[in-house]
């Protein structure tokens, strides 16, 4: 209805408007004024009629909006009434002042009225302009936050990675949604998620790593971060980056877990053959050192390199042989207890003393390395400290053994020189007195001067051949040449037969007439093994079989017999030092020195049972040739 008596109101207020015009024209013609003042003044209010009608018309036949001509109506109506009630105003006080209206006052009036027009035109137009640029505004944050909402939409729906709406309660975190990804790999529905808090869904034992207050701080501060976390997932405990996104209201946000845990796992593993890779550089420098403390020493520095460790010590016998930032003492008394676990179990152990974790890694059974930290040890940190203690063991091992042979060497040397300087002198100046009694003696005792010059002599060439040997084990590297085989072993042949009679000692075949590497001692090792094949058997007339095979780069020299043979348990202990009952006595070296010798020449010695009584000594020696 307002929208209809608009029009019709603006329009008689457009008709007024013409009518005055018309009735002052109708008068200046009855008057019989100027005509072109009386056009003039009549003009402006007779096109101003005219727009009114005509606006009027227009607004009645549905050219606005609704509403809008209401407002087009109130503006002009209002602004006429003002007008009018300005005149009424100037006319009524013209005629209280008697002498009419003066045109400057009207004019004054006028002026004032536009100008109070106008200010409130241009107020209106600012106002206007302002809800404009507040529209515009509100309008492109609404844009703006709806791309947001629509990205990060787009985020939570679309990526691989595992996303949770999360907010900031006084319990904690607490999940109001969950994308697909995040279902599949912690095996939640998203209804069993919602309204529940983290800490009793995928945080390992229920404890508050999304507790932490600066979390939360920097959630409601609207800061972005990330960091590493471990979450219970269906598949058990995996290694998460955890990125932390700020939504409105503050105090939510978006949880986004990627799992690195096959990358963290390959990262761990590249470090670990890294470390394990620097442990076996460490092997080089242990095989310069030659006591425990030097040992002690590499290996703390390797563990220095190797483990983040604040404090550490090396324990050897029983003693504290080197440490690291300690006051000499074990790390922690109450770790005391892991030394006999660890060496026990001959693996490396964690404990807790002192507010820091130990790792304590045996050194066989020796001793072991301590190391102490304020952080932790892990399982892979225990398998590459087993590396270190063996290394560590084996070099320990290496300088007891070490040390043996240098104490054997200053014994075979003082044998040496027993031999050379007490014996065999002796054994001299006895053959020289026997030489000088040659022919100055009665015949019924010149036989026991022979026998006895003989016995002296052969003690003398065994003398000789001890002293060679002797020299040969004390010598860092043997002195090895060609020697013919085949005569050597025909000489001891004869020279057994020579020495027992009643023994049946043949060569099979032809023996091979080539040169093997060995020494002066060869001879020895040959005699020795068919002396031990005669003096061992238990037949009235042993019988013995010497047969040499060649191959391309050896030659295995066997010597059979039919004696009882070797039991099966002493077989690989016969040739060890000590064994009674195979040595020779007064006649050879022993099988253990037979040995020896052999393996300084790069040979090796076997035994079997023979076919189908009797035991079968097999020497492999190298051919010089090959």
């Amino acid at each position: 209805m307002i929208d209809r008596l608009g029009p019709l109101a603006l329009g008689i207020a457009g008709f007024v408007a013409l009518a005055v015009p018309v009735v002052d024209l109708v008068l200046f013609a009855g008057r019989g004024a100027a005509a072109l003042p009386t056009l003039a003044e009549n003009a402006l209010p007779t096109l101003c009629g005219v727009l009114l009608v005509a606006v009027a018309y227009w607004l009645a036949a549905g050219g606005t909006r609704p509403g809008e001509s209401r407002r087009v109506v109130g503006w002009c109506l209002g602004a006429v009434a003002v007008v009018a009630a300005l005149h009424a105003w100037l006319f009524g006080l013209g005629r209280l002042a008697a002498d009419g209206v003066r045109p400057y006052a009207i004019t004054a009036n006028a002026v004032a009225a536009a100008g109070v027009g106008g200010l409130l035109a241009g107020v209106y137009d600012v106002r206007r302009g302002r809800r404009a640029d507040g529209a515009d505004a509100d309008a492109a944050a609404t844009d703006e936050a709806g791309a947001e909402r629509e990205h990060l939409a787009a985020l939570f729906e679309g990526t691989t990675d595992c996303v949770l709406h999360v907010a900031y309660r006084e319990r904690g975190p607490v999940a109001r949604a969950a994308n697909e990804a995040f279902e599949e790999t912690f095996g939640y529905d998203e209804a069993d998620v919602v309204g529940r808090p983290l800490a009793d869904l995928i945080v390992p034992g229920g404890e508050g790593e999304t507790r932490v207050p600066d979390f939360e701080r920097r959630v409601r501060n609207g800061e972005s971060f990330e960091t590493e976390v471990t979450r219970d997932t269906a598949d058990g405990p995996r290694r998460f980056l955890l990125r932390l996104v700020p939504l409105d209201p503050p105090g939510e946000a978006y949880a986004v877990y990627t799992d690195i845990t096959d990358r963290k796992r390959l990262h761990e593993e590249i470090a670990d053959r890294n470390r394990v890779e620097y442990l076996h550089r460490v092997v080089s420098d242990l095989a310069d050192v030659d006591d425990a403390a030097a040992v002690a020493d590499v290996v703390l520095d390797a563990a220095t390199e190797t483990f983040d460790s604040e404090v550490a010590c090396v324990v050897v016998d029983g003693d504290v042989v080197a440490s690291r930032e300690t006051d000499g003492d074990v790390v922690a008394a109450d770790a005391i207890g892991a030394l006999e676990d660890a060496v026990a179990r001959e693996r490396s152990v964690v404990t807790t003393a002192d507010d820091r974790a130990v790792l304590t890694i045996p050194i066989g059974d020796r001793g072991v390395v301590q190391l102490g930290t304020t952080g932790s040890f892990d399982d892979r940190d225990r398998r590459v400290g087993d590396l270190l203690g063996t290394h560590a063991a084996e070099t320990l091992a290496r300088i007891a053994r070490d040390r043996e042979v240098r104490a054997e060497r200053e014994r075979l040397e003082f044998v040496n020189r027993v031999l050379r300087h007490t014996l065999l002198n002796g054994m001299n100046v006895v053959r020289g007195r026997l030489d000088l009694l040659d022919g100055h003696v009665e015949d019924a005792y010149a036989e026991h001067r022979r026998t006895a010059a003989a016995r002296v002599e052969e003690m003398i060439t065994r003398v000789e051949t001890m002293r060679s040997f002797t020299n040969a084990v004390v010598a860092d590297d043997p002195d090895l040449r060609p020697v013919a085989l085949d005569d050597v072993l025909a000489d001891e042949v004869e020279r057994v037969r020579g020495d027992y009679p009643g023994a049946d000692i043949a060569v099979e075949g032809d023996l091979p007439a080539l040169d093997v590497l060995a020494d002066d001692l060869l001879g020895e090792v040959l005699a020795n093994l068919l002396t031990n094949a005669v003096q061992h058997n238990d037949r009235e007339h042993p019988t013995v079989r010497v047969a040499a095979s060649v191959d391309p780069e050896t030659v295995t020299v066997a010597v059979r017999d039919d004696g009882p043979g070797v039991p099966d348990a002493e077989k690989e202990r016969i040739f060890e030092k000590g064994m009674e009952g195979l040595q020779n006595p007064g006649d050879g070296f022993g099988l253990y020195l037979v040995a020896e010798a052999v393996e300084r020449y790069g040979g090796e010695i076997t035994v079997r049972d023979n076919d189908p009584r009797g035991a079968v000594f097999e020497v492999t020696l190298e051919r010089a040739d090959a």
